[in-house]
């Protein structure tokens, strides 16, 4: 049973390093685009206030803050990759996709139907365009802006249990037999569906219970950071 544990979290570990590898690198690229938009840089070297290098510093810029943006996705996808064996791979990464967005979209119907969702902010930028984000009060809620969607910040951590899930859930219903009736969803069908069904009810789920479960992570943080000094 030891080495069960030890193997499965030693999997999950390496697992992660698809994800961290993809972050790193488009965090550099991130970090060379804020250097090229540096004002102080641009002053001292003209040339780069071209429209053309600062197009450039644009799109390095964004390329690293998509990777942020949608982190928990990553590692949902990367963590079910990583957790399955050859051949299973593909079908996790497939339900993993599915379970996060069963996951966001009911959180966000919950909020919505209980009339949890607090006010975002609404501001409307150079040539009209409209961006929604995220408030203080959303903050401390725990809700953000997911894909269009208010819905509850699981953040990293969300991810990790969507990617573990669809691993696990992949694993058990691959060759899952159903009645002749519903014959078309059973097999390599049926992972995703279960998926879906599972993170349908973790997304109503999550509204209640991830606001008091977050804050208490970052209290502790907080404590751990502010309230002890050297030891912290």
């Amino acid at each position: 049973m030891k080495k069960k544990i030890q193997s499965y979290f030693s999997l999950l570990g390496k697992s992660f390093l698809m994800a961290v590898a993809v972050m790193s690198f488009f965090a550099l690229l991130l970090s060379i685009g804020a250097v090229l938009k540096n004002p102080y840089f641009v002053e001292a070297m003209p040339f780069l206030g071209n429209r053309a290098t600062q197009f450039v510093a644009e799109v390095l810029n964004e390329s690293g803050l998509i990777v942020i943006r949608f982190m928990p996705l990553v590692f949902a996808v990367s963590i079910a990759i990583g957790l399955s064996p050859k051949g299973d791979k593909e079908l996790a990464a497939f339900s993993a996709l599915i379970g996060y967005f069963f996951m966001i979209s009911f959180s966000a119907l919950t909020l919505k139907f209980f009339g949890l969702a607090l006010e975002p902010d609404v501001l409307v930028g150079d040539n009209h365009i409209l961006s929604v984000g995220q408030t203080l009060e959303m903050r401390k809620a725990m809700q953000t802006m997911v894909l269009g969607l208010q819905t509850i910040d699981t953040g990293v951590l969300g991810g990790i249990i969507v990617g573990m899930s669809a691993s696990a859930i992949t694993k058990r219903f691959k060759n899952q037999k159903l009645p002749m009736i519903f014959s078309f969803y059973q097999g390599k069908h049926f992972p995703p569906i279960m998926t879906g069904l599972v993170f349908m009810f973790v997304g109503i789920l999550v509204t209640f219970v991830w606001p008091v479960l977050g804050n208490s992570i970052y209290a502790t943080a907080g404590f751990v950071v502010s309230g002890t000094g050297v030891i912290g």
